[in-house]
């Protein structure tokens, strides 16, 4: 058996003060200590995010913790605390729509005890998406062509659901405009 001991860090409900975070005690022993937990870390906050259980890293990372998963945001986000402890947000394995736009992944994590001290921790993000959500912001003149504006997309490696947002001037009309665009990207986008 493998000296791991995984810790739960549970929360039932609203929590606004992440008070169960401070009840984590890891003892000092032979064991390779990880804690699993749902919750948000201050300073890995996205600004749009929704704060639940908060607490800081700095209050609950201690000597013996090699690692935090955490769950709640669907972005990826990692910190290294000083003590060595490593903390990640894997984010959504699967994005549900433009709010949840980019890659996205799971979490590969590796824990290595051969080197005979304290095991090594390897986080290794696996893209995990088999629709990709994409935004895109594009500058549009009065003379804009539908062609070229849908050729300036990235070209998606994945099936893809793009949100293409338009500023500037657009080119009259407006609908004839629009309706060309989608009909070119058609080919290219799962949806546009």
């Amino acid at each position: 058996a493998l000296p791991l001991t995984v810790h739960g860090i549970g929360c039932d409900g609203e929590d606004a003060s992440g008070a169960w975070f401070k009840e984590l005690r890891i003892e000092r022993d032979d064991q390779v200590h990880v804690a699993v937990a749902h919750g948000t870390e201050r300073k890995l906050k996205p600004a749009s995010g929704k704060t639940f259980a908060p607490f800081d890293a700095a209050d609950i990372v201690q000597a013996n913790l090699a690692y935090l998963a955490l769950g709640h945001f669907h972005g990826h986000a990692e910190m290294d605390a000083e003590c060595g402890t490593l903390l990640r947000y894997p984010g959504a394995p699967q994005g549900r729509g433009c709010d949840d736009a980019g890659d996205r992944y799971f979490l590969q994590v590796e824990l290595d005890f051969e080197n005979g001290g304290p095991p090594s921790v390897r986080v290794t993000p696996v893209a995990s998406q088999e629709v990709l959500f994409a935004v895109h912001e594009m500058f549009c003149t009065v003379d804009a062509a539908p062609e070229s504006v849908i050729e300036t997309l990235p070209e998606p490696e994945h099936p893809c659901v793009m949100r293409l947002r338009l500023t500037g001037a657009a080119p009259m009309p407006v609908q004839k405009f629009l309706d060309a665009c989608r009909e070119i990207a058609r080919s290219r986008f799962l949806h546009f």
